[in-house]
Parts: C-alpha cells; sequence; structure tokens
C-alpha cells in the first residue's frame, strides 16, 4: 500500500469517500453522506489499479469522545487546552461518528454553515446529567464533530468520566477536573 493518501481511492456503494488519514495497515475515511442500508461494498484502490472489496456493515451513529479543546468563557474568550476542567464551565470536546447532520454537506466538502447533529445526544460527568448545547459538524476538521458541554455542579476534583451518548450508544472518556 502506498504511504500517500492521495494515491490511494476509496469507495463506498460507489461513491468516493475521503481519504482522511493512513497507516502501515490503516485508512481513515469519511463515510459518505449519501450511503444509506444495512451494508456497503467498501473498495479500496492503490497507485496501481488493484483493489480490494470489503462488504461491511453500516450503522447511524459510533460515538467516540475525542479531546477537550477548550473552555468558552463568559466574556466570548475562548480558553485552548487548559490544564484541567471545573464545575460551571462551558467546554468545547471534539467527537465522531455521530452520524447525520442538516444540512448535510457536500461528502468531503465542509459544511458551508452550521450542521446540526439529528440524533438524541446526550452527556454526564462523573455520572451527573451535563447541559448539552447542539452538537454539530466541526467546519475545520474533516469528519469531526463540536460538542459543547454545560460542565455541572459537584463534579469532584481529579480525573472524572465524561460520557457521551447518541441515539443511546455510549462512549467514555476520563478527563481531569480542579
Amino acid at each position: 500500500m502506498s504511504a500517500d493518501p492521495s494515491k490511494m481511492r476509496v469507495t463506498v456503494n460507489g461513491i468516493d469517500a475521503p481519504v482522511l488519514s493512513m497507516a502501515s495497515n490503516r485508512l481513515d475515511v469519511q463515510a459518505p453522506w449519501e450511503i444509506s442500508g444495512a451494508k456497503a461494498l467498501v473498495r479500496v484502490t492503490g497507485p496501481d489499479g488493484g483493489y480490494a472489496d470489503t462488504l461491511v456493515e453500516i450503522q447511524s451513529v459510533v460515538p467516540a469522545l475525542g479531546g477537550g479543546l477548550g473552555i468558552l468563557r463568559p466574556s466570548g474568550d475562548f480558553d485552548m487546552n487548559p490544564a484541567a476542567f471545573a464545575a460551571g464551565n462551558v467546554v468545547v470536546f471534539l467527537a465522531e461518528g455521530l452520524g447525520r447532520v442538516e444540512p448535510p454537506p457536500k461528502t468531503g466538502m465542509a459544511p458551508e454553515r452550521a450542521s446540526l447533529v439529528t440524533a438524541e445526544v446526550t452527556a454526564s460527568v462523573a455520572g451527573l446529567p451535563a447541559t448539552i448545547y447542539p452538537a454539530m459538524l466541526a467546519a475545520d476538521r474533516p469528519g469531526q464533530y463540536y460538542v459543547v458541554l454545560g460542565i455541572p455542579p459537584g463534579v469532584p476534583a481529579g480525573g472524572q468520566p465524561v460520557r457521551l451518548a447518541v441515539n443511546g450508544i455510549a462512549t467514555e472518556r476520563t478527563f481531569t477536573f480542579r
């Protein structure tokens, strides 16, 4: 396999799927917004024209919580990459696999305006319900979403789980709180 993702082509049910990154035995691609159904044929074509086909199951959501990008301050300032979060903070997290958005962007393109997640999204921190603002597709980060949470009062200091659920399918990751 070529080490250059630009030399690889991936299609899902015949629709081009943008290659986001590549490792020695892994390609990360953006699933085309246009696909539907329970299964899809994924074809990976190398620079020499050789290809491999795989039949995969399609899931509407497969949430994964990424890092905490920063804190939105009441002043409107954005504190990038703080050492820790605290109760009362409004925190922006990155996530993947949150599913369809409205309006849908063109596959491989950044959304032209806010594209909001259509699935039900809930969250908790240290087992306490968190305020969740509308999750949206990240215009500057292909294949990723912004999830904005209001951290509830009573979150203890130290490493605490942040749980994100989309249509009842959950993912969890530990973050540091002060």
